[in-house]
């Protein structure tokens, strides 16, 4: 049988250079085939030209033992022109990787299509090799469960048409079997397989490792929660490891049914919503097992842990309080025109159910219309005269970063309380820009008041209380935002007859900012 398999495979590459027209001096064939000759057309000199060159490649692979490789370049070589050679190359290869099976289809193909182009030499030798290759394969029986696992021998998956039937065509030898299932555990043995039918059943039954779950909600717009997880609309279905499982229904206005459900190793527990909206399930959990007073079944129930990153953006409608009293330099005007807008980011990570920790930074714009308290001093008695000047415009330009923890209270449905507590810093610039008297005249602050601007860092608190709603992993939330910060930082200096001016709009006192914020982010917990 050798001396007629390499008589075949000397004469089968003999072929394939012949056919190539390519043949080098060591045998090998050139990967760069030489021009058609102008006569024939375009497209027949591009398949051509595609052939030779696949097969070329195929033979340097086969000869480098890269047997896979080979059979990609011989299949593309006889999808440009189907003869043949290319054919039973690949049978060849099949054969080097211990495949017969393979190998016979792919010469049976050969004999069966190209049967009138293929000299006889050649069909003579291939049906010699079929024979010797049945002779070489081992059949062998295999029941697996469950249906549709995957199974791989010697780490090569094994097509489900292959084993449509339960029977595997092998090569004889010692071979590596490994069987793979969603929710098994997953099991390796080696077999020892014979030439011919006379072989041991191969019988592997995997253990479940899982459960199947099945939920179906009254209304398809309906969310459905799978231990705190919010998992489909309408319908699921999957796997879930054995135990208490938390299952509930959402609808639109955030109402939600629960129930506990016990999911076994390989069994089944289906949920199915009533006309009434409560949910019933053959699989319901007794009572007392959510709390843990029945340990047949494990642990008690409980909300499943959600941990990840998340992130929002926020714009607010901020304005500073309070400003007003005989305390303050300047106090603001009552009515509209004392808010300013805000914008910012959160990035945080959320280590519980209930609480996370974030980063934040802002910047805010706020405009103020008041009155400024000013002090007139005449140069020659010294005398001192404090008057009001009203018409004057503050702006407070800050840029806020920091660091804050979040606090999250779930309620039944989508919505859920949420707070931000923390604290950082903030670089600010206070600027006044003076108004009009009454008589439409400019007003011009003498100093020190008249300093552009006054800026610097101070210290903030910051403390956000709203709700939260959740929808997909999407976060909406409405929070109304205060911010507690210093105001020493806004001391204005000016010089005046000599002497150094100090002026603080807020008399050094601390101030509130707030006002309503919404933020709008995503979740990957």
């Amino acid at each position: 049988m050798h001396r007629h398999f390499a008589y075949f495979r000397a004469l089968v590459l003999l072929v394939a250079l012949l056919a190539s027209g390519l043949a080098n001096a060591q045998g090998v064939p050139s990967p760069d085939p030489p021009p058609p000759p102008e006569q024939e057309p375009a497209d027949a000199d591009a398949a051509t030209a595609a052939y030779e060159r696949h097969m070329a490649n195929g033979i340097k692979l086969f000869n480098e033992e890269d047997f896979n490789g080979a059979i990609v370049e011989f299949q593309a070589a006889y999808d440009a022109q189907p003869k043949a050679s290319p054919l039973i190359n690949i049978a060849l290869a099949y054969k080097k990787l211990r495949e017969p099976a393979k190998a016979i289809a792919a010469l049976e193909q050969a004999l069966e299509k190209h049967e009138d182009t293929t000299p006889d030499d050649q069909k003579q030798a291939a049906a010699r090799e079929i024979k010797e290759l049945r002779a070489l394969i081992a059949y062998v029986a295999i029941d697996i469960s469950p249906k549709g696992a995957q199974v791989f021998i010697d780490e090569r998956p094994v097509a489900p048409a292959d084993l449509s039937d339960g029977m595997l065509e092998l090569s004889p030898g010692v071979r590596s079997l490994r069987i793979i299932a969603n929710g098994y555990e997953p099991k390796e043995r080696m077999i020892t397989v014979r030439s011919g039918a006379n072989n041991e059943k191969v019988v592997v039954a995997l253990e479940p490792t899982k459960g199947q779950l099945d939920v179906t909600a009254l209304v398809d717009a309906d969310w459905i929660e799978v231990d705190g997880k919010k998992v489909a609309q309408g319908h699921f279905a999957g796997a879930l490891l054995p135990g208490l499982h938390i299952v509930r229904i959402i609808d639109d206005d955030g109402e939600a049914q629960r129930i506990d459900v016990v999911v076994t190793a390989g069994g089944r527990a289906e949920v199915i919503q009533k006309e009434s909206g409560e949910l019933f399930s053959t699989a319901e959990a007794p009572e007392g097992a959510s709390d843990g007073n029945d340990q047949r079944f494990g642990p008690p129930a409980v909300l499943k842990p959600l941990r990840g990153i998340y992130f929002q953006g926020s714009g607010a409608l901020l304005t500073a309080v309070p400003l007003e009293g005989t305390d303050r330099n300047f106090t603001a005007d009552s009515g509209p025109g004392r808010f300013g807008g805000s914008g910012g980011f959160n990035a945080g990570y959320r280590v519980t159910n209930w609480a996370g920790f974030e980063l934040f930074g802002q910047v805010s714009d706020i405009r103020m219309n008041g009155s400024i308290v000013i002090t007139d001093q005449q140069i020659l008695d010294d005398s001192r005269v404090e008057r009001s000047v009203d018409r004057v415009q503050m702006k407070l330009l800050s840029f806020r970063f920091g660091g804050m923890m979040r606090v999250m209270l779930p309620t039944e449905g989508l919505i859920r309380f949420v707070g931000n507590v923390g604290g950082g810093a903030a670089y600010e610039e206070l600027r006044f820009r003076e108004g009009f008297n009454v008589d439409g005249k400019n007003i011009v602050l003498p100093p020190p008041y008249n300093a552009t601007k006054a800026q610097g860092v101070g210290f903030i608190a910051q403390v956000d209380l709203g709700l939260e709603l959740e929808v997909e992993n999407i976060l909406i939330d409405l929070v109304m935002m205060n911010v507690f910060q210093s105001s020493k930082h806004f001391d204005a200096e000016n010089e005046f007859n000599g002497q150094i001016r100090v002026f603080n709009a807020f008399n050094t006192a601390p101030i509130l900012v707030a006002g309503p914020a919404l933020r709008v982010g995503y979740a990957l917990w």
